[in-house]
C-alpha cells in the first residue's frame, strides 16, 4: 500500500472513546483487520441475503454497498454487516471476531439456494478511512488494494482490502 504525501504519523489511541473523538474531528484510518470478511457468491446470493437481513439488498448493484443487520428468528441481533457488491460476488464485512459465527449462521439457512461462502477473515488487511462530515479524500493509493465506499453506522467510509 502506498500512502499519499499528505500522510502524517498515526495517533495511537487506547480506548474506543479516543478513537471516536479522532474520527469526529475529521479523517481517520482504522485498522479493521480483526473484523470478519466473507465472500458470498452464487446466483441466489442477493435474494438469499435480502430475505434474511433487515435491509433491502435485492436492488444493490455492482459497486454499491449497504449496511444491514442479521437477526435471529426472535429478532435478536447476530451482527451488523457491511455488504459490498463486487460484481461476481458480495464481500461482507462483519464485526470484530464474528466472521465464523456469521458464516455458520448464514449456512444454516442455505438449503436449495446457489450460495457459497468463503471465510477470508484474518487472511488480509482491511483498513477503513472514515470521515463523519462527508466524502473523504483518499489517504491510501488504491493501486494494489480493492476499495469500496459505503456508510458505516452513518459515517461515510471507504474500505480498503488486500489479501
Amino acid at each position: 500500500m502506498h500512502v499519499s504525501s499528505t500522510y502524517s504519523p498515526p495517533t495511537r489511541v487506547n480506548t474506543i472513546e479516543q478513537e471516536v473523538r479522532l474520527l469526529e474531528k475529521g479523517k481517520g484510518v482504522v485498522d479493521f483487520s480483526g473484523h470478519g470478511i466473507l465472500r458470498l457468491e452464487g446466483k441466489d446470493t442477493l435474494d438469499f441475503l435480502h430475505r434474511i437481513s433487515t435491509n433491502d439488498l435485492k436492488d444493490i448493484r455492482p459497486g454499491e454497498s449497504s449496511q444491514t443487520v442479521l437477526t435471529t428468528e426472535k429478532g435478536r441481533v447476530i451482527d451488523s454487516v457491511v455488504m459490498h457488491h463486487q460484481g461476481d460476488f458480495l464481500l461482507a464485512v462483519t464485526s470484530t471476531g464474528t466472521g465464523k459465527k456469521v458464516q455458520q449462521w448464514l449456512e444454516k439457512f442455505i438449503i436449495m439456494e446457489d450460495v457459497k461462502i468463503l471465510n477470508l477473515s484474518g487472511k488480509g488487511i482491511l483498513l477503513v478511512q472514515m470521515n463523519s462530515g462527508g466524502a473523504a479524500d483518499s489517504l491510501i493509493s488504491s493501486q494494489q488494494v480493492s476499495s469500496f465506499r459505503g456508510k458505516y453506522f452513518g459515517a461515510d467510509a471507504t474500505f480498503y482490502y488486500r489479501d
